[in-house]
């Protein structure tokens, strides 16, 4: 009876020796012997990464497995970021592994592994939970941004960026010389954006015209100079390449097929630093220079273009005269209308619709040298974008012009595309200064009249629309391409303030719109949107 006892006493220790609760029986796992188990472990734990503050123990027993070499701890770094955010950093910048800078052996990958979600988990952090990581992180994640694992340096070359740190600037600048992998150079152009370090400016210029094998870094240099904003240094150093004066630049673009034609300083170079200019905030003087460059005999039209669009680009009606002065030029008239679009100059608007009128075309047709035949086959696409834009910016004016153009006209096609502006173009009629009037039609079955709308709100910069604007353009009823442009550009004009709620709405809206193929135009301006919005 005695024995009997005791073997039931014993039992019921052994018993109670093992965790009840799953949540235990998953921590004490962590300690096992065996990788496999302690991998599993680390990957049930994902699913309650958010409780873990509340249990009991766990965050000694993560740390003490987190320490233990194995294929768990990249899955561990990941946990413990999301569990705890800041105060653990520390605990993870500890848990980084040298002998993973250079992949040979299976042991150093699995050090890569880790050191890679180490370096997640630290971005993910700043991003997701707005914790300033710093010159610390910025320090100790040196090191792996240059790792011999390309994975592994993308992801510290990102949390490089991500830490805000100028710490970190040099070392980027050191990879973009020395790196010949072109990813490697992109995302640290990247990660020099997001730091913002007037250091990096040089460089960045550069880097807007240097071509690796057909590579081109010119959409993340000319973002990442953006993203600088009005640093001290920019404007002047953008200038001077405008002007011809950036040696470095200037050689490299010497003897560019793309250049073969300049007359003194090439085109190219001149068409996107305008881009840029405009972007980070043209002065007056700025407008007056580069238009003169526009109007010079022999210019390139491409450089006429882009310097149009960069006037556009400013919003501000002091760019209208100048925009205006090419109205005459149909080569680039498609781009004085989307100029005047923007702005919304009404004034300009009439005036793009008395040249939209057949006589007229027919009229700057022929003194550009266009034969009778030419003309006509173009009649139809150059007539629709100049009313298209006449209709975007105008007022009821240009409405009475384009249904008096309507009545008259007796080709089908140029008839239906007329009738097609004033559908747009009526939208002011309805609704004049009333701003929650436009308000109400952002979430229109009619394309035509969500953009109308749009424009007009971006006119009117009315911040009691920025609500409307957002939630039209994160809904399945904003699916073309120029409504959901003029929403964009409404909240651009607008200019809403930081706001945790729009901000993390359009990114992800801007990120989405970037793997569309017709968003991407789109995604490039919502990026600067949501960039300007954190400063």
């Amino acid at each position: 009876m005695r024995y009997s006892l005791m073997v039931l006493s014993l039992l019921t220790l052994a018993c109670s020796s093992t965790p009840t609760d799953p949540n235990q029986k998953i921590l004490s796992d962590l300690a096992s012997k065996d990788d496999k188990v302690r991998s599993s472990a680390a990957e049930a734990l994902r699913k309650i990464s958010l409780q873990l503050p509340k249990i009991e123990g766990a965050k000694d027993k993560i740390l003490a497995a987190f320490a233990v070499d194995g294929s768990h701890r990249g899955t561990l770094a990941m946990v413990m970021g999301k569990a705890w955010g800041e105060p653990i950093i520390p605990e993870l910048l500890k848990g980084l592994r040298k002998e993973g800078l250079v992949p040979v052996t299976t042991g150093e990958k699995q050090s890569n592994s880790a050191n890679r979600s180490i370096g997640t988990a630290l971005r993910e952090m700043a991003q997701k939970q707005d914790v300033k990581l710093g010159d610390g992180v910025s320090e100790a994640a040196a090191p792996y941004a240059n790792s011999g694992d390309i994975q592994t340096a993308l992801a510290f070359i990102e949390l490089l960026g991500v830490t805000g740190s100028k710490r970190g600037t040099q070392d980027l600048l050191d990879m973009i010389a020395d790196s010949e992998n072109n990813f490697i150079v992109k995302n640290c152009i990247i990660a020099l954006g997001n730091i913002r370090d007037a250091k990096s400016i040089d460089v960045l210029i550069e880097h807007m015209f240097r071509e690796r094998m057909g590579v081109s870094f010119y959409a993340e240099s000319s973002f990442a100079l953006f993203q600088h904003g009005g640093i001290e240094g920019l404007m002047a150093k953008l200038n001077d390449a405008f002007d011809g004066k950036n040696t470095k630049v200037n050689d490299m673009m010497k003897g560019s097929k793309a250049c073969q034609d300049a007359k003194g300083t090439c085109y190219v170079v001149q068409a996107k630093v305008a881009e840029v200019m405009s972007d980070v905030g043209l002065t007056n003087e700025q407008i007056t220079k580069l238009n003169k460059v526009a109007l010079a005999k022999g210019v390139n039209q491409q450089l006429v273009t882009k310097i149009i669009e960069a006037l556009g680009r400013t919003g501000r009606n002091e760019a209208v005269a100048a925009i205006m002065k090419h109205k005459n030029n149909l080569t680039v008239r498609e781009f004085v209308g989307r100029a005047i679009a923007r702005i919304g100059d009404r004034k300009a608007a009439l005036a793009l619709a008395k040249q939209g009128s057949k006589n007229s075309f027919l009229s700057d047709a022929k003194k550009m040298g266009y034969a009778a035949d030419a003309a006509a086959r173009s009649e139809l696409e150059i007539r629709r974008f100049t009313l298209e834009n006449a209709s975007r910016a105008g007022d009821e004016r240009v409405t009475a012009l384009l249904e008096k153009y309507a009545k008259t006209e007796k080709k089908p096609k140029v008839k239906a595309m007329i009738e097609q502006q004033i559908k747009r173009s009526k939208v002011y009629d309805k609704c004049k200064a009333d701003v929650s009037c436009y308000r109400g039609l952002l979430a229109s079955d009619e394309p035509l009249i969500r953009e109308k709308a749009a424009y007009e709100l971006a006119f009117a910069k009315d911040v009691e629309s920025v609500d409307a604007l957002v939630k039209t353009i994160d809904s399945q009823i904003d699916d073309t391409n120029e409504s959901r442009f003029a929403k964009y550009w409404a909240l651009w004009q607008i200019g809403p303030k930081n706001s945790a709620k729009y901000l993390k709405r359009l990114n992800t809206m801007a990120q989405a719109d970037k793997k569309n193929q017709d968003y991407v135009r789109i995604a490039a301006e919502v990026e600067r949107l949501v960039d300007r919005m954190k400063r």
